[in-house]
Formats: C-alpha cells, sequence, structure tokens
C-alpha cells in the first residue's frame, strides 16, 4: 500500500495514511482517524493532490474512510489563499438639471 497525506482546509491532518484502493473516481484510505462524511480534504500521493470529498467512513476493522475526487490532480498539495481583488469602482455620472 502506498503512503498518503491528508490536508484538510490547508492544515496537515494526516501523513501516514495508506491508500488501499484507488480509481480515477475515488479512493479508499486507511486511517486510525478518519475525516466526518461530507468533508472536503486534498489527498496527496507521491507529490500529486486531488481534491477529494468524503463519502463513508469506517472506525472499527479496517478503519478508514472512501473518497470520491472532485478536482484533477495538482503538483502542489499545499493550497495557496489568493487575496481578492476589490471590484473596480465606475466614477458615478451626475444628471444636468433642467432648467
Amino acid at each position: 500500500m502506498e503512503t498518503v497525506s491528508i490536508t484538510y482546509l490547508g492544515v496537515a491532518v494526516c501523513a501516514d495514511a495508506e491508500l488501499a484502493e484507488s480509481d480515477e473516481a475515488g479512493a479508499r484510505i486507511t486511517t486510525r482517524e478518519p475525516m466526518p462524511v461530507g468533508s472536503e480534504i486534498e489527498v496527496t500521493v507521491g507529490g500529486s493532490a486531488r481534491r477529494a470529498r468524503v463519502t463513508s467512513v469506517a472506525e472499527v476493522r479496517d478503519a478508514g474512510m472512501r473518497v470520491v475526487f472532485v478536482a484533477a490532480p495538482r503538483e502542489s498539495a499545499t493550497p495557496h489563499p489568493v487575496a481578492a481583488e476589490a471590484p473596480e469602482s465606475k466614477p458615478k455620472r451626475r444628471k444636468k438639471k433642467s432648467e
């Protein structure tokens, strides 16, 4: 099994999870501390990161989670926040007063 790391909201939450099964649609990841169902996470395998959503969790035998990939692979595992730019304001036009 391959070792994967899991990031949640830009914070590394698990660096030693194992990839039990994987295909283009998703994966089953074994970990002692699975994320809650519905969590959007980033799964990194060998330098390639993919966003995924947790669809099911097992907390007893073979503890882990099933995820569905929601984005194509990326090179970087760490998301970089992008500052939002304020929209350009247009000068207001004055109405001419009628005489």
